[in-house]
């Protein structure tokens, strides 16, 4: 059965493709809404608490919208992957805004860019966290459902940029899946083609965005592209220190550059970075105790 055949080169690849779960980026589009800005600067900062109040004033204020419950479906896996996964309280929101999100979408006209994006990213969010439950029968089937959208939106890019993310990703990891698991390409043919090439260049394009949040995922997947699959530090390094140069309050980033640092070697400037990032879990009044607890223990987790 290809679930169990393929089960964790499927993860390790498609894990990878679907960072844009927590991808925050809706489109240009929903980011010039000012309400939406907030939500985001207050998660890029790493103020959970606010993102989550804000997100939920604007789930009052715009109840119809599919965007606001895939939005609230974001700042809760933000607490999730911040020391959340196993509280069923969290979990349960996340697949209840990713269901609200889906019916206000399948109510929409498929054909707009926007509802398209929604589709893809729901699905790709679920497929995440699918793969980090091990539930691979279920990943698999949101894995075709958001391909299947991908594919929709391909050559549309130039009109609605937020498809640069999402292609951008597709044909990089779809090229690395098919030249890194040969067993894997009975599967991988029934997608289109990959292009890692194409896709560098998309994403690159997106980190001249004018667009705060465009620019932001696209230096963060490429960072993350360099630093865990090309393995190629120097080139994450500079990506990294862009996200922390417009986002030094957010963790995440930080504890990427600390582990960017220990794969180069440079074990001193690793040292100093984590003093600042103990000091920041220590000083947030964002986080609660098991997630200062979590963000502590990820610095010895050889898996994080």
């Amino acid at each position: 059965m290809i679930v169990s055949a393929f089960a964790r080169p499927f993860q390790k690849v498609f894990l990878g493709f679907f960072l844009m779960l927590f991808s925050s980026s809706l489109s240009a589009q929903v980011t010039t809404d000012p309400e939406v800005r907030k939500v985001f600067e207050y998660l890029y900062s790493y103020q959970l608490v606010k993102a989550d109040s804000a997100v939920e004033e604007g789930l009052k204020r715009h109840p119809q919208l599919a965007e606001w419950s895939l939005l609230k479906a974001t700042v809760v896996w933000w607490q999730i992957v911040s020391g959340n996964l196993d509280s069923e309280e969290w979990n349960d929101s996340f697949i209840d805004h990713l269901k609200r999100c889906e019916r206000k979408v399948k109510a929409a006209d498929k054909d707009d860019p926007q509802s398209t994006y929604n589709t893809i990213l729901l699905h790709a969010m679920r497929t995440r966290f699918d793969l980090l439950k091990t539930n691979y029968l279920s990943a698999v089937n949101h894995l075709n459902a958001s391909i299947d959208r991908i594919s929709d939106s391909f050559e549309q890019e130039p009109e609605y940029p937020a498809f640069y993310l999402t292609s951008g990703l597709y044909y990089y990891f779809m090229e690395q899946a098919y030249a890194e698991y040969p067993l894997m390409r009975p599967y991988l043919f029934f997608y289109p083609d990959g292009d890692k090439e194409k896709g560098l260049e998309y994403l690159s394009r997106m980190t001249r965005s004018e667009d705060v949040f465009l620019r932001t995922e696209a230096n963060y997947f490429l960072m993350r592209i360099y630093h865990d699959v090309d393995s190629n530090q120097v080139k994450a390094e500079e990506f990294v220190k862009r996200l922390l140069n417009e986002h030094p309050s957010n963790l995440m980033y930080r504890f990427y550059l600390i582990k960017i640092y220990w794969a180069q070697g440079e074990n001193d400037k690793a040292n100093a970075e984590v003093v600042k990032y103990k000091s920041m879990i220590d000083a947030s009044s964002q986080l609660s105790e098991v997630q200062k607890l979590h963000m502590y223990a990820i610095l010895t987790d050889d898996d994080s």
